[in-house]
C-alpha cells in the first residue's frame, strides 16, 4: 500500500507516456469524441474575442487532438479570418505527436509544450483562453477520512483499492478536518491539491479579460454524495493502469477565488444546453460519449440501450468557468 498522490503521479506518467493517443481503448469519455462541447467552446470564444486578432489558446491534456481540431474548425466557421495561436501541452510526447497529426489533417497547426501539468511554467498574461478536459482528476490527489473524531489519510494499492489508514500531521489535520466534519464520519474525501495549485498558477498566465474552462467529473455539493460505503468504493478508479480521482469542486473553487478568479459551476450538460439553446441527451457510441439533440438522435436512429440518461438527468460531469477581470 502507499500514499495515493505519489502512486497516482507515477502510474499516470507511465500510462500516458506508454499509451499516447490510444488511451481511449481503456475508458469511454466525452474528451475523445464529443463535438458538442468543442462547438460550444468555440461559439463562446468567438462571441467574446471574434473581433480581436491573435487570440492565444492553451489546452493542457490534449488527448488525441480531436477537441483542438473540432474547436478550430468551428471557430473558423463562426468567425472566418480570426487568427488563433493554439498551444498544446501534455506529459506525453506520443500524445502531442498524435494531436499534431490530427490538426494537420484538418489544415491546422499548433505549438507544443512537453511537460507535466504540475511542473509547467507560463509567462505572465500569455493566454486568453485555457481549456482543461478530464485532466484535473488525473493529477496527484490525497484522500482523507474522519474516523471517531480523528483525521487519517487513506492508503491505496495499485489497483485503486483502499488498503489502510495513515496518520497525518497536525497541520494537515487542521486544514482538512473542517471539510470532513461537514460531510460526516467515514466518508473518503478527495483533496486534489495538484489541481488546485495548477489553477492558482493559471491566474497569472491568463490575460485580463481571459478565462479558463474546466470539464471533469466529481462532486459539487453534499447532494452528490452517496451512502459512504458506496461512495468510498467509487471515488478512485483504475483504467488499464491509470488512476483517476473524483474532483473536489468546492475545494478547487476556494483556491481559484483566493487567486482572484471569478468562478461559476454548472453541470456539463447544462452548459451545452445553455450555449446551444436546446436540450441534449448523453449517448454512448463506439468511439465514446456524445451529447445529441432529439433531432440528431432521430436522424441516426438512436437505440434506447445506448442512451445514458434522459433529458432531465445529469451524467455526473461538471463545467467550471474561471474568469479573470479585464483591465
Amino acid at each position: 500500500m502507499g500514499r495515493l498522490a505519489k502512486m497516482q503521479e507515477d502510474a499516470n506518467r507511465e500510462y500516458y507516456t506508454r499509451k499516447g493517443g490510444r488511451i481511449y481503448s481503456d475508458f469511454i469519455t466525452y474528451a475523445n469524441s464529443d463535438g458538442k462541447i468543442a462547438e460550444c467552446n468555440a461559439i463562446e470564444f468567438c462571441k467574446k474575442f471574434g473581433k480581436k486578432k491573435n487570440k492565444r489558446v492553451l489546452e493542457i491534456g490534449v488527448g488525441n487532438g480531436n477537441f483542438a481540431a473540432e474547436f478550430l474548425k468551428k471557430a473558423n466557421a463562426v468567425a472566418p479570418g480570426m487568427k488563433i495561436d493554439y498551444t498544446l501541452a501534455d506529459i506525453s510526447e506520443k500524445m502531442l505527436f498524435a494531436a499534431e497529426k490530427r490538426l494537420q489533417k484538418g489544415g491546422f497547426a499548433a505549438k507544443t509544450i512537453h511537460s507535466d501539468a504540475t511542473k509547467v511554467e507560463f509567462a505572465h498574461s500569455s493566454f486568453d483562453y485555457v481549456r482543461l478536459q478530464e485532466l484535473l482528476t488525473d493529477l496527484p490527489s490525497s484522500i482523507f477520512v474522519l474516523c471517531e473524531g480523528r483525521v487519517f489519510e487513506v492508503a491505496y494499492g495499485k489497483d485503486g483499492g483502499a488498503s489502510g489508514l495513515c496518520f497525518v500531521d497536525e497541520k494537515t489535520s487542521a486544514f482538512v478536518e473542517p471539510v470532513l466534519s461537514r460531510l460526516g464520519e467515514n466518508y473518503f474525501v478527495p483533496f486534489n491539491f495538484a489541481a488546485c495549485e495548477l489553477v492558482v498558477k493559471l491566474y497569472d498566465a491568463i490575460a485580463p479579460g481571459g478565462y479558463v474552462d474546466i470539464f471533469d467529473y466529481g462532486f459539487a455539493n453534499a447532494d452528490d454524495l452517496l451512502p459512504y460505503d458506496m461512495w468510498n468504493q467509487s471515488i478512485v478508479r483504475e483504467y488499464g493502469g491509470q488512476l483517476t480521482v473524483d474532483l473536489n469542486i468546492p475545494l478547487l473553487l476556494s483556491f481559484a477565488k483566493s487567486a482572484g478568479f471569478e468562478a461559476d459551476v454548472q453541470l456539463q450538460k447544462e452548459y451545452v444546453e445553455r450555449v446551444l439553446g436546446e436540450k441534449v441527451m448523453g449517448v454512448q457510441k463506439k468511439n465514446g460519449l456524445h451529447y445529441m439533440t432529439k433531432k440528431e438522435l432521430g436522424k441516426e436512429g438512436g437505440k434506447k440501450e445506448n442512451l445514458l440518461d434522459n433529458y432531465e438527468e445529469d451524467d455526473g460531469f461538471y463545467h467550471v468557468r474561471l474568469a479573470k477581470k479585464g483591465l
